[in-house]
């Protein structure tokens, strides 16, 4: 208590003597705690957006047959229109598949495909399947479905109910069921399950693809997105390509600049406050040298001017979020709302504590910088 005491009676010399320097030392806080805030906000704008790209980015989806209408027992478009079509079967399709997983290397994670058991109806009927190639260290949502993907037995994965008519009932597992002349046994029962899953290993050469879903390990780039979707054209022709889109490099490149701006804007403002401060100190080296003089030590005299200076560090922060609230906030939050948003109290709390951290660390340097010269050196100065 008795160094705030003393650290009070310091700030009411200084409003005294010197009032001009002390409005613009507490100004340059003010503006130093607003610049922060908005560099903070701009910066989760970026990264929000980056975020997104990176969740959603990464696949690609090729488009290979059309649908198969089982009223007419012909292929439609999706206007429902006959259509000629190229018949991608499993056996004509595998060793592309191979190709691009090779082309794909590292970048390789999944392959997930989406057919039909046949082309036409003339050997019985045709259900909607789904397989799956994956990367050795591909994260599957259980063990279970781990073995059941790699498994090379004829087994089956499905919602029963959903094929309560096409089988007569509900099947269990355990139960077999015919696929083209093929029998499978039905390994695992799940409701809300989309289609027919065979494991790779499992699926005839007959089966007609029409969709394959391309999933990368992660967001590549564009130039990387380009090869890929040439590969892919090259493989399976002139087909509806879906690619990811990406940052290119400059807008990568851009949003790493704003991160270093933001720490280069924090220390800049702060070396420049210290350096004010730093002028406040040599103003008063003779009552630094007076309380030398009358035995204070080195240590008491750091602890005074250092908690005067992190009051007013805690003061005018309190003052730049006022000013950033109600003059800054909204106007950048019509052109970026999800600032808006992120800028909770915890935010707040979170860049005071990083302010704080960063400030007592640079002022600390500075104040025993200012007391390492003796009381005599100091007065003779």
């Amino acid at each position: 208590m008795r160094y705030l005491s003393y650290s009070f009676t310091n700030i009411k010399k200084i409003i005294k003597n010197k009032p001009l320097l002390f409005v613009f030392l507490i100004i340059s806080q003010i503006v130093c705690v607003v610049v922060v805030l908005l560099i903070c906000g701009l910066v989760h704008n970026a990264n929000r957006a980056e975020e997104e790209v990176s969740e959603e980015e990464k696949e690609f989806t090729v488009v290979l047959g059309l649908f198969y209408d089982d009223n007419d027992n012909n292929w439609v478009n999706e206007d429902g229109e006959e259509y000629s079509y190229e018949v991608y079967t499993v056996k004509n399709t595998k060793s592309k598949l191979n190709e691009l997983i090779e082309f794909l290397g590292d970048d390789f994670d999944s392959i997930n495909i989406l057919g039909n058991t046949a082309e036409d109806a003339k050997n019985g009927p045709i259900y909607t399947f789904a397989t799956g190639i994956y990367s050795s260290d591909f994260e599957y949502f259980s063990e279970e479905l781990k073995e059941f993907c790699n498994s090379k037995e004829k087994i089956l994965r499905f919602d029963p109910y959903a094929y309560k008519e096409e089988f007569g009932k509900v099947l269990e597992p355990g139960d077999k069921v015919d696929i083209n002349g093929q029998e499978y046994v039905v390994s695992i029962t799940e409701k809300n399950v989309a289609c027919i899953d065979i494991p790779y290993a499992a699926v005839q050469d007959k089966f007609v693809i029409k969709t394959l879903f391309i999933e990368l390990k992660d967001v590549c780039t564009a130039e990387r997105n380009e090869e890929i979707e040439r590969k892919i054209s090259e493989l399976f022709g002139n087909k509806e390509i879906t690619a990811p889109v990406v940052r290119d490099l400059q807008e990568e490149q851009d949003r790493n600049l704003v991160d270093m701006v933001t720490v280069a804007v924090v220390v800049m403002i702060l070396l420049n406050i210290s350096r004010v401060y730093s002028y406040i100190l040599t103003y008063r080296k003779k009552s630094f040298a007076v309380m030398g003089i009358c035995g204070a030590s080195k240590l008491k005299i750091f602890i005074i001017y250092l908690v005067e200076l992190m009051f007013t560090l805690a003061a005018t922060f309190g003052i730049g979020v006022l000013v950033f609230n109600t003059c800054i906030l909204q106007p950048i939050g019509n052109m970026y709302p999800s600032i808006l948003e992120f800028m909770t109290p915890s935010v707040y709390m979170t860049v005071f504590e990083i302010y704080i951290v960063a400030a007592f660390i640079i002022m600390s340097a500075t104040i025993s910088i200012f007391i390492s010269r003796t009381s005599v050196d100091m007065e003779r100065g």
